[in-house]
């Protein structure tokens, strides 16, 4: 058994339900799901006014300028 979460909104809770929607959901749901939480985290960036970190540079792909 779990000890009781500090939290108000237990994460937990969210988590779990969010592993049975997932679970219960056909795979188009799912994708459509991660696309929001994608699209949500961006908007909270962009408001924040964090930048989009660089990509990992590879030797093998030319750099644009």
């Amino acid at each position: 058994m779990m000890r009781r979460s500090p939290f108000l909104q237990d994460p937990r809770d969210l988590l779990t339900h969010h592993v049975a929607l997932a679970v219960e959901s056909p795979m188009e749901e799912v994708r459509a799901m991660h696309i929001r939480a994608a699209e949500h985290q961006a908007e909270l960036a962009k408001a924040s006014g964090l930048t989009i970190a660089p990509p990992l540079l590879n030797p093998s792909v030319p750099r644009r300028r």
